[in-house]
Formats: structure tokens, sequence, C-alpha cells
């Protein structure tokens, strides 16, 4: 007798699922320090506090604000590895960068509004990889809602 196996496949996380994680390990560095480098000493910038992270934008209150974010449009994501942003983060830290094929709106106050490719912001190493894998999943949910049903 022979037997029979049914393998369930796994259920992606919904896209409220993914914007809640995200979120959520956006918020894990809070209380963290960035830094810059002056004459060989480091000296503490910024210290990194309120942040949320929603479908359509990324605020850091009173410091950046990422908005009018298509996620259907993000072309890659890196980390930066050079020695200013070793320098720039402590061991528990790294700058991801997220790049567009679309505008992003960035609002800062020491700056005029900009419209960029690309954002960036600080995550810790630890959540690095899951939090890529979040962002690749909301990306692939914007592409399944603004398919076009008529496109067959």
């Amino acid at each position: 007798m022979a037997a029979t196996f049914i393998a369930n496949a796994q259920e992606k996380p919904s896209k409220e699922e993914t914007i809640a994680y995200l979120d959520k390990a956006l918020k894990s560095p809070i209380g963290y320090n960035t830094y810059n480098t002056k004459e060989n000493v480091r000296v503490v910038v910024n210290v990194i506090e309120l942040c949320s992270f929603m479908e359509k934008e990324i605020d850091f209150k009173n410091k950046i604000k990422f908005s009018n974010i298509n996620w259907a449009d993000m072309k890659e994501i890196s980390t930066c590895t050079t020695a200013v942003c070793d320098s720039s983060y402590t061991d528990e830290l790294v700058q991801i960068t997220i790049n567009f094929s679309s505008k992003i709106k960035v609002e800062c106050p020491n700056f005029k509004i900009r419209y960029m490719n690309e954002i960036w912001f600080a995550v810790l190493r630890s959540k690095l990889e899951s939090f890529k894998k979040g962002l690749i999943r909301l990306s692939e949910i914007a592409k399944e809602e603004n398919k076009d049903p008529f496109d067959k």
C-alpha cells in the first residue's frame, strides 16, 4: 500500500502582516546611536528614535521622512559596507539602501523637499535578512495589486 503525502504550500504573509513586521523590525534599533568620525574621534550625531513603517511612507519623526513609495517599483536592496558606513554605526546596526525606478519624496528639516530614487536607514544586523525578505514580499504584493486585469 503506497502512502500518499500531501504537501501544504506555506501561505505567504499578507500585506498587513508584512507591513506590521517591517514596522516592528524598523523600531528595533530605537535607542541606538549613529556616529560621525571627526579627527579620529567618534561623535554621536543621532539617536534612533520614533519611527514608523507604513505602506507608502517611512517616517523617522523629526529627522527624515520618505513618502510616495511605490513598492512595485523597487529595483534592489543593498547594504553599505564602506568604511564610512562601518564607522557610522555600532556593530549591531547596518545601513540598508533601497533603490526604485520611480521617485520617492524625501523630507528633512535640514534641506528642501527632494525627489530621489533611493531611501536609506539603519536596521539591526540580526534582522537584516528577514527585513529584506519582508521588503521583497511587499514588492511582490504591490506588483500583484498593480497588475493590469486586461493584460493576459
